[in-house]
Protein backbone atom coordinates (compact mmCIF):
# COMPACT_ATOMS: atom_id res chain seq x y z
CA UNK A 1 0.00 0.00 0.00
CA UNK A 2 2.69 2.51 0.97
CA UNK A 3 4.86 1.69 -2.03
CA UNK A 4 2.02 2.27 -4.49
CA UNK A 5 1.17 5.58 -2.82
CA UNK A 6 4.82 6.63 -3.05
CA UNK A 7 4.86 5.71 -6.74
CA UNK A 8 1.77 7.85 -7.37
CA UNK A 9 3.31 10.80 -5.51
CA UNK A 10 6.59 10.41 -7.41
CA UNK A 11 4.76 10.20 -10.74
CA UNK A 12 2.67 13.23 -9.89
CA UNK A 13 5.75 15.22 -8.92
CA UNK A 14 7.50 14.37 -12.17
CA UNK A 15 4.38 15.21 -14.18
CA UNK A 16 4.02 18.55 -12.37
CA UNK A 17 7.68 19.36 -13.02
CA UNK A 18 7.31 18.45 -16.71
CA UNK A 19 4.22 20.63 -17.07
CA UNK A 20 5.94 23.57 -15.40
CA UNK A 21 8.96 23.18 -17.67
CA UNK A 22 6.77 23.07 -20.77
CA UNK A 23 4.76 26.11 -19.63
CA UNK A 24 7.96 28.16 -19.57
CA UNK A 25 6.57 31.26 -17.86
CA UNK A 26 7.98 33.15 -14.87
CA UNK A 27 5.62 31.58 -12.33
CA UNK A 28 6.50 28.07 -13.50
CA UNK A 29 10.19 28.78 -13.05
CA UNK A 30 9.55 30.14 -9.56
CA UNK A 31 7.55 27.07 -8.52
CA UNK A 32 10.21 24.76 -9.98
CA UNK A 33 12.96 26.53 -8.07
CA UNK A 34 10.95 26.20 -4.84
CA UNK A 35 10.38 22.48 -5.50
CA UNK A 36 14.05 21.83 -6.25
CA UNK A 37 15.14 23.89 -3.26
CA UNK A 38 12.84 21.93 -0.97
CA UNK A 39 14.06 18.58 -2.30
CA UNK A 40 17.72 19.58 -2.05
CA UNK A 41 17.20 20.82 1.50
CA UNK A 42 15.34 17.68 2.59
CA UNK A 43 17.99 15.41 1.03
CA UNK A 44 20.86 17.30 2.58
CA UNK A 45 19.25 17.32 6.02
CA UNK A 46 18.74 13.57 5.78
CA UNK A 47 22.38 13.06 4.79
CA UNK A 48 23.53 15.32 7.62
CA UNK A 49 21.52 13.48 10.25
CA UNK A 50 22.61 10.05 9.02
CA UNK A 51 26.28 11.10 8.87
CA UNK A 52 26.20 12.48 12.41
CA UNK A 53 24.19 9.65 13.97
CA UNK A 54 25.76 6.64 12.25
CA UNK A 55 29.38 7.92 11.94
CA UNK A 56 30.42 5.51 9.18
CA UNK A 57 33.94 5.57 7.72
CA UNK A 58 33.57 8.62 5.41
CA UNK A 59 31.04 10.61 7.41
CA UNK A 60 33.08 13.84 7.28
CA UNK A 61 33.13 13.82 3.48
CA UNK A 62 29.39 13.16 3.35
CA UNK A 63 28.79 15.96 5.85
CA UNK A 64 30.83 18.35 3.69
CA UNK A 65 28.80 17.49 0.60
CA UNK A 66 25.58 17.84 2.59
CA UNK A 67 26.59 21.35 3.64
CA UNK A 68 27.34 22.19 -0.01
CA UNK A 69 23.90 20.85 -0.91
CA UNK A 70 22.30 23.04 1.79
CA UNK A 71 24.05 26.05 0.24
CA UNK A 72 22.70 25.02 -3.16
CA UNK A 73 19.19 24.78 -1.69
CA UNK A 74 19.57 28.29 -0.27
CA UNK A 75 20.61 29.47 -3.74
CA UNK A 76 17.40 27.97 -5.16
CA UNK A 77 15.31 29.83 -2.58
CA UNK A 78 16.92 33.21 -3.32
CA UNK A 79 15.24 35.61 -5.72
CA UNK A 80 16.56 35.70 -9.25
CA UNK A 81 18.88 37.41 -10.13
CA UNK A 82 20.89 36.82 -7.00
CA UNK A 83 21.27 40.02 -5.00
Amino acid sequence: MASSTLRYVKGGAFTLAALLIMAGNHHGNFVLSMIFGTFFLADSLLQTVSAIVVRYSRWRIVLTFAIVEILLAIFFFEPYPTH
